[in-house]
């Protein structure tokens, strides 16, 4: 599934440099490891900027209050598949659907 997510623009820097791997969100949308992110930059001051990162969930880890991940909230690990960012509109990582079963259907 793809979902389309409000990002601040320190985090979206963070993301659009490689330096944030991880997104932490309240899972009030049923994140699921091979969704797809649309991190959209916004500000209250203007709104959408028009720059972007989309990004493949990897690996979730929900409900840890062991580790201080209050219940209902999840960290996705991430990986970048494509950046737009201050006009620049680059293909990090293709992206790939999930693989074929291994014994498909005999006609």
């Amino acid at each position: 599934m793809r979902h389309e997510l409000k990002t601040l623009p320190e985090y979206f820097q963070a993301l659009a440099e490689g330096r944030k791997t991880f997104e932490i969100r309240k899972n009030d949308r049923n994140f699921e490891e091979r969704d797809i992110l649309e991190l959209k930059e916004w500000s209250l001051p203007t709104g959408f900027t028009g720059n972007f990162v989309i990004a493949e969930v990897n690996y979730i880890l929900s409900s840890a209050p062991e580790f201080g991940l209050m219940e209902g909230f999840v960290i996705m690990s991430l990986s970048i598949i494509r950046v737009k960012n201050r006009g620049i509109d680059l293909i990090i990582h293709p992206f790939t659907p999930a693989p074929a079963p291994e014994n498909p259907p005999q006609p």
